[in-house]
């Protein structure tokens, strides 16, 4: 099982080939030893005439212990690559070669969803040379400030991805949350990314609270309950557009909104 599992990275790979040359000659000695002892067994099937033939069982084991070493090198290859983008840890092995073992690097794209929380698939440049966003699962989208150029190791190339997602999502954050006072609720809402509208609802409802609390301190005994009307309104609006618009993007805001209130 060992020799056939390393076959297919070895022998399939010519990717792998050039990343690890030392154990790509060492594999192809096991193999050459592995397909002379099958084709022997093939000419003469009798079982103890295969398993007495002199020499056989040290062969084996050598074969074994030398099948360890590649398998402990390749380990040692792919943790390289997990120590240097760390959410390939979130990837089986054999998921990671298949990334690995090909220059198309749109191979990413069928692991996203493991690699980025709800992250469905990026978005490429013409020709594969770039990456200009992210999509999520429901579809929603946004575009990096910056796009990033994949070049290099894939590994380099997604640490430069996770980067400026961060970067474009804290500068959409800070929008979001700023054109909140300068836009009506419901357009802002269906303009923004659902993670937006959500925490920056929360940010808002945190400064009205905040805001109401010191207006009953100055006098107004109704601020509060006026306040509470405003939140029923905003909600009654906001289920209102769930026939409208995604629920799955809505949904959240307004269970937030429901507990909050």
């Amino acid at each position: 099982r060992k020799w056939m599992y390393l076959e297919s990275i070895f022998i399939g790979s010519d990717d792998i080939r050039n990343q690890l040359p030392q154990e790509a000659k060492r594999f192809d000695t096991i193999d050459k030893a592995w397909l002379k002892i099958m084709l022997d067994t093939a000419k003469n099937t009798n079982v103890l005439d295969a398993c007495s033939t002199d020499g056989r069982l040290d062969q084996l084991r050598t074969l074994s212990e030398q099948l360890e070493v590649c398998q402990k090198s390749l380990s040692e290859y792919l943790d390289t690559k997990r120590c240097a983008f760390p959410r390939f840890y979130f990837i089986s092995d054999d998921e990671l070669l298949a990334i690995l073992g090909t220059a198309d690097p749109t191979s990413v794209q069928e692991h996203m969803l493991k690699l980025f929380d709800n992250c469905a698939a990026l978005k490429f440049g013409r020709g594969n040379k770039s990456i200009v966003g992210m999509t999520s699962s429901e579809g929603e989208g946004f575009t990096f400030r910056t796009v990033v150029p994949v070049e290099g190791p894939v590994e380099s190339w997604m640490t430069g991805v996770e980067a400026e997602m961060r970067r474009t999502l804290s500068t959409v954050m800070k929008e979001g949350v700023w054109n909140y006072a300068k836009t009506p609720r419901n357009k802002w809402i269906v303009d923004c990314l659902g993670m937006v509208t959500l925490a920056g609802s929360q940010v808002w409802w945190t400064w009205e609270t905040e805001d109401s609390f010191r207006r009953v301190r100055e006098g107004d005994k109704h601020a509060m309950k006026a306040y509470a009307n405003k939140l029923t309104d905003q909600l009654s609006q906001l289920t209102g557009m769930v026939s409208c618009h995604s629920a799955g993007k809505l949904m959240p805001t307004i269970q937030s909104e429901a507990h909050g209130s």
